[in-house]
């Protein structure tokens, strides 16, 4: 009998359909964050001083799945840097459906820079996009890095005009910058969004340290809320004002009442304190709701359907 080839596998007589070669249907139909990473570099790679980019993570280990992330390293020529930072929310909001504005990470190893999380609507599901932007001068520690993948270099010589220190400083400040409520809330949604993955993945240590964050990070909002002068003491400290309060005694128990139900979040019980905390916000700061309770409410039904 003949054996005709057909792509990766071998047809053995008419009567097995021909297949198509692995490479071509991942061209024809690449996965969502392969066709969001090249939108991500089309659009900065414009700017003449975006020095290099590079993949982190999943991607850039090969062993990324549905729900992975795109983490991408933005090196700037040092002197750009600082508008690259200030123009990103713009950018992204102008280019994608970003559900709230970036989210400064906390979380990502410090490669010199400052990483920014936005989640953005990907048909019906939601895509969480990692962006960690540094100056060039400063990539010898991300190249340190296993499984990092160089995926953009700009061949134009750049002029040598460096500002290390004022870098420095402006990347300090960032950090160091108070937390606000709308800043609390969009951690919450990226924590969330984390552990559902967990969830969907069987990740139970990564669930439960993520658990612990998403508790504090509502702790937090409850206490930035309703007791803004104590919130730098610590959840042992209140106010003669707060002890007193009927709302803020409903939320504290609320919150503790979640802490001690839940050390492991499953879909169900994720969704309920999602739910919470948007009764929260809408009861208590009504004027961060409504700029932010569609896209709240939008994460909330995709956590409800189980799409991400």
């Amino acid at each position: 009998m003949d054996e005709q080839k057909t792509g990766v596998f071998e047809s053995r007589g008419e009567s097995m359909m021909p297949t198509i070669p692995i490479k071509e249907l991942l061209l024809a139909q690449p996965p969502v964050q392969f066709v969001y990473l090249e939108k991500l570099l089309t659009i900065f790679s414009v700017s003449p001083k975006l020095h290099s980019a590079y993949v982190r993570g999943s991607i850039a280990r090969n062993d990324y799945d549905r729900v992975s992330d795109i983490d991408l390293v933005l090196a700037f020529e040092p002197e750009a840097f600082a508008s690259a930072v200030e123009s990103l929310d713009t950018i992204m909001q102008q280019s994608f459906s970003t559900l709230f504005s970036g989210w400064l990470d906390r979380i990502v190893p410090d490669f010199g820079g400052l990483g920014y999380v936005y989640l953005i609507q990907a048909g019906e599901k939601i895509l969480q996009i990692d962006l960690y932007l540094l100056p060039s001068d400063r990539l010898n520690k991300l190249l340190s890095v296993r499984g990092v993948t160089r995926v953009y270099e700009n061949n134009v010589k750049a002029s040598s005009n460096s500002v290390p220190e004022c870098n420095d400083e402006y990347i300090r400040s960032k950090i160091s910058a108070p937390v606000t409520q709308e800043s609390i809330l969009f951690e919450i949604v990226v924590l969330a969004h984390l552990l559902k993955k967990r969830i969907k993945r069987g990740q139970t240590l990564l669930n439960h340290s993520e658990t612990v964050m998403l508790h504090r990070a509502f702790r937090d909002l409850i206490r930035k809320t309703l007791d803004p002068a104590y919130f730098a003491y610590g959840w042992y400290h209140f106010s003669e004002n707060s002890r007193k309060s009927e709302i803020f005694a409903k939320w504290a128990a609320a919150i503790e009442t979640v802490v001690h139900k839940y050390a492991v979040h499953d879909s169900t019980s994720l969704l309920e304190t999602m739910k919470l905390v948007a009764a929260f916000i809408d009861e208590t700061c009504p004027e961060i709701f409504k700029p932010v309770g569609v896209s709240l409410n939008y994460c909330i039904e995709n956590l409800r359907r189980g799409e991400l």
